[in-house]
């Protein structure tokens, strides 16, 4: 007998009632999408894969798969009648507010938000197209590009002042530099044509970024990459994620002195264009991107805003893991995505 121990509170009170059929099964989650209406719920096993519009069982079972009923006070799977009043209600709303914003909590951030960073280069267990970029806004054409941000970082040679080598003489010359067809062919030597065209469209992204052509930036990130959820569509995830937490803590790169109402709408609006641009037909993206952009997050995501505010090095690892191993690269594309939207 399968047993539901929670569900999202967009499941309880928010999502339309009706019949849910199965569109995509994983080993240890399912994907549901109502009958009529571009809305989605998942099934999942683990506690860490909490969120506004899953709901949490103890074990996945194959007769599971046919349907799932949403009534005002019950979940009907194929096994049973599930009363809402007989499990917990996981509460999705945003972690932080604005009564976080003052200096000591700013400070805090700003620090955890550089040990993220050293912490991401260091995780071995997922990577990101998107690392090397986040960890080193330098990071282009160089002869390391080819390598793993860990052993870019690891074996970089000494830098010197100007392009120099010492010829016969013990004497030093100076070296022309590279050009950019030389710079090119060395970045993208040993590398499968569909991993040269991700790599140009992601410095093409950062470049944009750079010039704060955020909206352009959107627009080459949106649907890039593969799998069930392209790592352009995870990194926009965690860019709208970071304007969310710009407009509770009041964060401006520029001097702002605009009154904080004032602040907030501008960087709304901002949201706004980045999700009418990212939409591009995927609706489960689309579905989730809504979410996060009404401050709706899943538990892995409120874990690691809540250590950024309050946390220290000693349980980064705890708090951060979950959602950096999620996916093949989604959750780390996410964390990227997010440390850049705080960074531009």
């Amino acid at each position: 007998m399968i047993r539901i121990l929670s569900a999202g509170d967009l499941v309880y009170h928010e999502l339309p009632r009706g019949c849910y059929i199965p569109i995509h099964t994983f080993q240890k989650s399912l994907n549901f999408k109502h009958l009529e209406r571009n809305s989605y719920l998942s099934v999942v096993t683990k506690k860490y894969e909490l969120g506004p519009v899953n709901i949490l069982i103890d074990k996945i079972e194959e007769k599971i798969i046919g349907r799932i009923m949403l009534t005002d006070t019950a979940i009907i799977l194929t096994t049973g009648i599930y009363n809402f009043s007989k499990f917990n209600i996981y509460d999705s709303t945003f972690p932080v507010n604005e009564d976080t914003n003052n200096n000591k909590s700013i400070k805090q951030l700003i620090k955890n938000l550089e040990l993220l960073k050293k912490f991401l280069i260091n995780f071995r267990i997922r990577n990101s197209i998107f690392l090397p970029f986040v960890n080193d806004s330098s990071f282009c054409y160089t002869e390391n590009m080819n390598k793993s941000p860990i052993q870019e970082k690891t074996d970089r040679l000494p830098m010197f002042s100007s392009c120099q080598r010492e010829n016969t003489n013990n004497t030093c010359e100076e070296l022309p530099p590279p050009t950019k067809n030389q710079q090119q062919e060395t970045a993208y030597r040993g590398l499968t044509s569909l991993e040269k065209t991700l790599r140009k469209r992601v410095i093409e992204v950062f470049d944009q970024i750079h010039k704060r052509k955020i909206l352009k930036a959107v627009r080459l990130l949106r649907g890039v990459g593969i799998g069930f959820t392209p790592s352009g569509d995870d990194f926009i995830m965690g860019l709208v994620l970071a304007i969310n937490l710009r407009i509770k803590l009041g964060i401006s790169h520029q001097k702002n002195v605009l009154p904080s109402n004032l602040f907030a709408r501008k960087y709304e609006e901002l949201k706004k264009q980045i999700i009418k641009i990212a939409y591009y037909g995927n609706d489960f993206m689309d579905f989730h991107l809504k979410l996060i952009s009404d401050y709706r997050v899943p538990l892995k995501i409120k874990l690691m805003l809540e250590w950024l505010m309050n946390g220290s090095k000693i349980n980064l690892q705890k708090y951060i893991s979950p959602l950096a191993k999620t996916g093949h690269s989604s959750g780390m594309d996410i964390i990227c995505g997010f440390i850049t939207g705080m960074e531009f």
